[in-house]
């Protein structure tokens, strides 16, 4: 094993678990040599504390003898910055931690360093005492001789950061929360730490924002009164601390972690003036003084653009409670256009800031990501479907699983309006001579790989009463109508021809924020479905079916599809519809939401007997539904 080349190491080294590689490294004195670089490669401590992990002297001896091979590190303890930048004197080859390419520390407290970093020298007694005794002393001595500090002095988190950034230059990612950036009553650490801060190839620099503040400034929870060119001038103040540094010209992506509302202190934002090639910006929130000052600056301009020229990635994580015009305003902030919008909690949303959207739609953006929308007119997301791009738009993406609530308002479109809207301007057209075959979601093309969406509205007299069997109100739509509007949708759909996830399923509910209404996760989702209807739908009825009898087949060129989801919904995916997929989606790995009893349908032997055959058919192929996984003929 040892006339391996450690290049060949490498190849197997990845594919192995923490375990693997520790064992490995105890096999043999040449063999620990060869996984060593490997099995420390990561230094992980989140949930536990340092003394947890490393809690002998011989195991804190390893880390601080190995930390030349750490590349990774994450700690919420300080303790664990005490050992990596640890020396021990008495052996000076020992070599430092000067590799590390990402370094994420967030500390809750600023508790003071609690871990004894070592075994203390022999006491005068114990080297009076006989052979026996010193030996043992000397053993003692030995194993924790590496994580010896020779004299114990006062360290806090800001020297111990100080001393690693400046050693460390090849540091591509730095995240640092709370506690790292308080220490020995200095009031506002971030300029120190930035001007120590490696400049080579740091690409990702994570802040938590506004987290200390000098006595002298207002309480974070008062509300001033400033305008925002006195917030502008207070901002012009900060960047002079900044402006004999050197720029971070390799900075790609800068986030502040959280913001107390309305406060004065621009400290932390006037790194931006050292971020003039900076791609993402994120905020974990963001109130109305720091979106005026980015997007108005002195009042002739927008302060984002000029200090970040390449910006087109924007991140605002949390409830936005922005205005719809000054939300607007940021959302023009962008020199170059956005390609990445990703939004949280839209609450103030309506026309002005849905007009920039659909323009950056139709010019630069590839990816939206809204979280929540609220404000949001069911017309606009058929409009917004319907804006032309330049062929750059690839994901649309909408609430997570987990996360609604009783206020979440998805990216909706009604299916029966929508196509009957269609006809309406059809006609229109045919009566001016105009073409009528226009294809209506033209912002849905080839480029699209992400469809997140909600399809409601869809005419389905085929649904006769709730999954609890209580009968639902007749519906007046013919068989003609409901396949009608479901082709029109299919249609849409199938320009997608690179899609690799459809989306169309209802997302997890977010049981802690309505288990007020005396629901917990125990109970089935009919019960749940009971206890919040009629005003909070869990299952969707008026939806696309995906039978070949509603026109499957006109979406047979999306030949990229890996997900469909319909989890949730009234589909009628059968074992016929199973196998045209597996013809014509040769790449479908999954279908959420696939096994029903489509209780909703009244016939319910009919509906179990669909189940049963469909469980028969995975069960035949639990590769995946395309025919490019391999099938079990057994």
């Amino acid at each position: 094993m040892t006339s391996i080349p450690q290049e060949i190491i490498d190849l197997i080294a990845p594919h192995l678990n923490q375990h693997d590689l520790a064992d490995c490294s105890r096999v043999s004195h040449d063999w620990s040599s060869l996984f060593a670089p490997w099995l420390w490669r990561t230094v992980h401590i989140t949930n536990e504390s340092t003394h947890d992990r490393f809690n002998s002297p011989e195991s804190r001896a390893a880390l601080i003898r190995n930390k030349h091979f750490v590349r990774e590190v994450t700690a919420t303890d300080q303790n664990l910055l005490l050992l990596l930048s640890a020396h021990d004197h008495s052996d000076p080859s020992l070599l430092k931690l000067t590799d590390l390419r990402a370094l994420t520390l967030r500390f809750h407290t600023d508790a003071p360093w609690s871990l004894t970093v070592g075994t203390p020298p022999p006491s005068p007694a114990q080297e009076e005492g006989g052979a026996e005794e010193e030996e043992e002393a000397m053993t003692r001595t030995r194993a924790g001789a590496i994580a010896t500090i020779a004299e114990l002095v006062e360290v806090d988190n800001f020297r111990t950061v100080l001393e690693l950034l400046s050693i460390n230059t090849n540091l591509r990612t730095l995240r640092l929360g709370k506690g790292c950036l308080r220490g020995a009553g200095r009031s506002d650490l971030l300029p120190h730490i930035m001007e120590a801060c490696p400049t080579t190839f740091l690409t990702t620099l994570e802040i938590c924002f506004n987290d200390v503040q000098n006595e002298s400034r207002a309480k974070h929870n008062v509300i001033t009164n400033t305008t925002h060119l006195e917030d502008y001038q207070t901002f012009q103040l900060e960047t002079r601390r900044y402006q004999d540094q050197e720029p971070l010209l390799t900075l790609k992506q800068l986030i502040f972690l959280e913001h107390r509302t309305n406060c004065d202190d621009f400290s932390r934002l006037a790194v931006l003036a050292r971020c003039s090639h900076l791609v993402r910006l994120e905020f974990g929130s963001i109130d109305c003084r720091i979106a005026d000052l980015l997007a108005l600056g002195d009042g002739t301009g927008s302060l984002l653009r000029t200090l970040c020229p390449c910006l087109t990635e924007l991140a605002l994580r949390g409830v936005i409670l922005l205005r719809d015009a000054r939300l607007a305003a940021l959302l023009r902030s962008s020199k170059l256009g956005w390609r990445v919008l990703e939004l949280d909690e839209l609450v103030r949303f309506s026309h002005n800031a849905y007009a920039v959207i659909v323009e950056c739609v139709s010019t630069t953006l590839e990816v939206l990501r809204i979280n929540r929308w609220r404000g949001l007119y069911p017309a606009w997301c058929s409009h917004l479907l319907s804006t032309t791009t330049q062929g750059q738009f690839r994901r649309l993406e909408g609430v997570s699983n987990g996360k609604v609530d009783a206020i979440t308002k998805e990216f909706t479109v009604h299916a029966q309006n929508t196509y009957e809207d269609h006809r309406v301007e059809m006609a229109r057209q045919k009566n001016q001579g105009q073409r009528t075959d226009i294809w209506s979601w033209i912002a849905l093309g080839p480029s699209m790989e992400y469809l997140q969406l909600a399809i409601e509205g869809v005419p389905r007299p085929d649904v006769v009463c709730w999954r609890s069997g209580e009968p639902l109100p007749i519906q007046s739509m013919s068989h003609c109508h409901r396949y009608k509007a479901q082709k029109w949708i299919y249609r849409q759909l199938a320009s997608m021809s690179g899609l690799q996830e459809l989306i169309l399923g209802k997302p997890d509910l977010n049981m802690s924020c309505i288990s007020f209404r005396g629901l917990d996760a125990s109970m089935s989702s009919i019960e749940i479905e009971d206890a919040l209807s009629p005003g909070f739908a869990t299952y969707q009825y008026d939806c696309l079916e995906f039978s070949l009898e509603s026109g499957l087949d006109i979406l047979s060129g999306l030949k990229e599809l890996r997900v469909l989801d319909v989890k949730s919904t009234a589909h009628r995916i059968g074992v016929a519809e199973l196998e045209w997929m597996r013809i014509h989606w040769p790449k479908l790995k999954a279908i959420e939401g696939l096994v029903s009893r489509r209780e909703w349908a009244g016939a319910l032997e009919d509906g179990e007997a669909v189940r049963d055959a469909v469980e028969a058919w995975i069960d035949k192929h639990p590769n995946g539904i395309g025919s490019s996984f391999l099938c079990n003929n057994k």
